[in-house]
């Protein structure tokens, strides 16, 4: 056997036995990197290979669609995939608005009457509609589907109103949550941020004590992009 010189009173492993070792971690590192080797449904960002600890900025004009492409995200990730847990975290939309969304991509049902299908007008319960009926159980599988998430620790729908005061915290909520869960060992976890529209937040002294602090969090990721293109 050929044994490696002692540095600083440290023996070091046979070099065979070393090499062995590493061997096997490689190989339970691509068994491990097979586990994020996630379906986002868009061709787009599945290119991008996405890893634990990466951030992707998606920014656009107020009123273009931001909610709703992050709401189809959510959709896709948890019907294409099997261990995934979404965190979406909304400082504009209430929860009840998310998940009405999520409803009504799932179904395909119109926004408005996903928002009330019993008293909806044109077709409500108590609408002369000839197609309430099957609109209604479309709308309640849906439903079922997005509390099942719920009951089954896949889905989580935050808002700013929960009462966590900057970001530090915020992530340290997460980060505490997760550790904690025994059932969420093996699962990977994604978190969307739709996050407030007006972005500019030179004018708060502390981008802490407001809702805005997740969206000086975006700004700071949106500086790095542009600083690491020399835009």
């Amino acid at each position: 056997d050929i044994e490696a010189s002692s540095i600083k009173g440290k023996k070091h492993k046979n070099i065979f036995a070393l090499t062995e070792e590493n061997i096997a971690l490689d190989e339970e590192k691509k068994r491990d990197a097979s586990r994020y080797n996630i379906n986002f449904g868009l061709p787009i960002i599945n290119s991008m290979q996405v890893t634990p600890g990466k951030t992707i900025t998606v920014a656009a004009k107020p009123n273009i669609g931001k909610t709703s492409f992050f709401v189809n995200l959510a959709k896709d990730i948890l019907t294409l995939n099997n261990n995934t847990v979404i965190y979406y975290y909304t400082t504009d939309d209430s929860r009840s608005d998310i998940k009405n969304n999520l409803i009504a991509v799932l179904s395909g049902l119109p926004r408005q009457y996903v928002s009330d299908p019993i008293h909806n007008k044109d077709y409500g319960l108590n609408s002369t509609n000839i197609h309430k009926i099957k609109m209604m159980a479309t709308y309640n599988e849906a439903n079922a589907l997005v509390e099942s998430w719920v009951r089954q620790k896949r889905l989580a729908i935050l808002h700013s109103s929960d009462g966590v005061p900057d970001w530090t915290s915020f992530e340290k909520t997460l980060k505490y949550d997760l550790s904690q869960d025994k059932e969420l060992e093996n699962t990977v976890k994604i978190l969307i941020i739709d996050s407030v529209n007006k972005i500019e937040v030179e004018g708060i002294i502390n981008g802490n004590e407001r809702a805005e602090y997740l969206s000086e969090h975006t700004k700071k990721h949106w500086r790095q992009w542009q600083y690491s293109r020399n835009i």
